[in-house]
């Protein structure tokens, strides 16, 4: 006799009995309001092992398949809190009869989404849409320090430097980071196709499109109803808050690091349900190198955990404290390890364990009490998640003062911030046993932007569009949850209809705004012009725009921004200098050694402002305290070719030729490409040694 599985439907479709060899599960009670047969509603993995391994023989249904009938029987199963709707028997198996047909496929409420090939090529073109416009733009802001000024780049011969060593900024100086990963992959770049920024612009856009799509195959597996793995997948496809994370070559670092993130988790899923090796060792292959690539892959710990405790345990702590126990040799302890060894190397690289130097202009709340960084952390969340639901007031800037600090408790902007809090709260507790996929989203929101709030810790700066790359997920889960239950909740067609028209309308008007925004990326110019619309209050922001102006000569409007720069911070190094500098090319020696002279005593480390600081001496006929200045330069940083260049002008100067000779041999050796200081060293050398002439 033969065992198998039985399916028994009613006269409507809904499910009446399930026999698995001695068992068999019968639903006392039709699900309210529902006239779609239950086998319909069924995610898509099931209903393709029910098309392939059932058989049916008059009205009754048998699967003849373990595997068909175990992923059945796990998908009907009575969720927690649901034992009264179900009523569990046992009975005596029957045998199969004895001519089976094949079973006619049930068609789907949606047939246009079994179609999941065309979704995909869909998400494809969406996510690439938003990047037309984008071919031809320059290096801006970072890129010309961390990639055009990067000499690990320059080559395979910087790997082991590249993986010991911190990520640099501009003239070596560390920054605490530590993302080797994300540096290898501007060293491929360049390998391929040199310092063109349409090949930086070409990954980045492949890791977004790539991005994209793996959040589609994840949603499609953890949530049924293809409609929310759709949804979130386009929102994040085409939403313009991730324009800076890929359009920005700088960006990388988030686009990489999401891109592996997702394929960590979606390789996790697999090795979850199967139990196989080989994708369980593909998830750990690419959390690791997420942790080389940005320091926020850390969370991808909490997201498992989330995943683990939400769709494996169906939101039961016991359950999930038991799955824990089970599941952590075998799923786990990999993960831990990766993230100890990367901990150890990170500690190498940065000699120790290195804190991250904050400045008061990028990050004021680390030079503030502890209530008013978690008030302010507390507005600049819920700003942010106000810009995913209405993305028309982005910025590539909001240091200081853009965002004003919220100084007292009973303040309105404290009390409103609080009840949003609140609120939250509420929210998120409600959602914990009422509707797991919604708690889910949040939570994932929580994780990935616990990191970047600043509540924990304070980070390199007060907010940036491109910190919502990975965050923004969970928000866009919840709007594909909405659009999904209100789309279920219409009966009429014409009324769902509309509501797909609408969505659609949306996500062209995101499309079209991202495509705006492209723009604004074009050039440095063009980004500090409209950074100045966006962040008035910003100094950094005018300043930057002033230093544009004045590298085209423009020293009215230079001056202009400058001022206005130093009417909202006065001790700014970098405005100090650009002032000073301008002075200096308008002949205002004593302007431009004040501002100069300030400039050094707030940032005495920086080799820029003393070089110019001693290029004002020397303009003044100083030429000893010039070169003083050069040395102080060359003690700090060996390796910087501009000193070794003034202090041979300034030897010059003092008729030291032979000295002068040296430091411009030394400058070449740093940087063989110095034109200027090669044509300077062969005019010294014939000036002492003049080729005799023919008589």
């Amino acid at each position: 006799m033969t065992c198998g599985m039985r399916v028994q439907l009613g006269w409507r479709g809904e499910l009446r009995k399930i026999s698995v060899q001695y068992e068999f599960i019968e639903l006392k009670k039709i699900l309210r309001g529902s006239c779609v047969p239950i086998v319909r509603t069924f995610p898509l993995r099931v209903r393709e092992a029910m098309f392939r391994d059932c058989r049916n023989s008059g009205s009754e249904t048998y699967c003849t398949s373990l595997e068909c009938a175990r992923i059945i029987i796990r998908s009907i199963l009575p969720k927690p809190g649901e034992s009264k709707v179900y009523k569990i028997k046992r009975m005596r198996a029957k045998p199969l009869p004895k001519s089976l047909k094949p079973l006619r496929p049930v068609p789907s409420a949606m047939p246009f989404l079994e179609r999941f090939h065309y979704w995909e090529l869909l998400i494809f073109v969406a996510a690439l849409a938003g990047d037309w416009n984008s071919w031809g733009h320059q290096f801006v802001m970072d890129d010309l320090s961390r990639i055009v000024g990067n000499p690990l780049i320059r080559g395979f011969g910087h790997l082991h430097e590249i993986f010991l060593s911190p990520y640099n900024l501009m003239y070596g100086m560390p920054s605490g980071l530590y993302r080797p990963l994300t540096t290898l992959t501007f060293a491929l770049n360049y390998g391929i196709s040199g310092l063109n920024p349409d090949g930086f612009h070409a990954v980045n856009r492949m890791l977004h499109v790539l991005t994209s799509l793996g959040i589609f195959w994840i949603l499609r597996r953890l949530i049924s109803g293809s409609p929310v793995a759709i949804v979130t997948a386009l929102l994040f496809a085409v939403h313009p808050v991730q324009t800076e994370a890929v359009t920005y070559i700088n960006g990388r670092s988030d686009s990489l690091v999401m891109f592996l993130f997702v394929f960590s988790w979606l390789f996790f899923i697999r090795a979850r349900t199967s139990g196989r090796v080989l994708p369980y060792a593909c998830s750990v292959t690419f959390y690791l190198l997420a942790l080389f690539s940005k320091e926020s892959a850390i969370t991808w710990l909490g997201v498992a955990l989330l995943t683990e405790f939400v769709f494996f345990s169906q939101s039961q702590l016991r359950t999930f404290w038991l799955h824990l126990r089970e599941h952590f040799i075998k799923f786990y302890a990999g993960y831990l390890l990766v993230s100890a060894a990367y901990l150890a190397l990170r500690f190498s690289a940065l000699k120790g364990v290195s804190k991250l130097e904050v400045t008061l202009l990028d990050n004021p709340l680390a030079y503030v009490t502890g209530m008013v960084r978690v008030l302010t952390g507390l507005k600049i969340l819920f700003q942010s998640l106000g810009m995913l639901l209405w993305p028309m007031h982005l910025s590539a800037d909001y240091s200081y003062n853009q965002i004003p600090m919220i100084l007292q408790v009973s303040s309105p902007a404290a009390l409103g911030i609080l009840a949003l809090t609140t609120g939250f709260c509420i929210l998120l507790v409600w959602s914990y046993r009422r509707a797991p996929a919604v708690f889910f989203g949040l939570g994932y929101f929580l994780i990935t932007y616990s990191l970047i709030s600043n509540l924990l810790i304070p980070i390199g700066t007060i907010r940036a569009d491109r910190l919502l790359y990975m965050p923004s997920l969970g928000i866009f889960l919840l709007a594909g949850i909405a659009f999904a239950g209100i789309n279920a909740s219409m009966e009429r067609f014409s009324a769902k209809k509309v509501a797909r028209v609408i969505l659609a309308l949306a996500l062209l008007l995101m499309l079209a705004r991202t495509v705006s925004r492209n723009q604004v990326w074009r050039d440095e110019f063009t980004l500090y012009a409209q950074t100045v619309q966006d962040a008035p209050r910003s100094a950094k922001a005018h300043n930057n725009l002033g230093a544009q102006y004045f590298s085209r000569g423009e020293f009215g409007p230079a001056l202009e921004q400058f001022t206005t720069a130093e009417t909202i911070k006065p001790d700014y190094p970098d405005l100090l200098n650009n002032m000073g500098s301008l002075f200096s090319r308008e002949r205002k020696s004593v302007e431009a050694i004040a501002h100069l002279n300030r400039a050094v005593s707030l940032s005495p480390t920086n080799p820029e402002i003393r070089n110019n600081y001693g290029l004002a001496l020397k303009a003044q006929g100083r030429l000893a305290d010039a070169i003083a200045q050069y040395d102080i330069v060359i003690q700090q940083y060996p390796s910087n070719a501009d000193a070794h260049f003034n202090k041979a002008n300034a030897l010059v100067a003092q008729n030291k030729t032979a000295e002068a000779i040296s430091e411009f041999s030394r400058t070449l050796e740093i940087d063989p490409r110095y034109m200027l200081a090669r044509s300077n060293l062969t005019l010294l050398l014939q000036r002492t040694n003049p080729v005799p002439q023919q008589p």
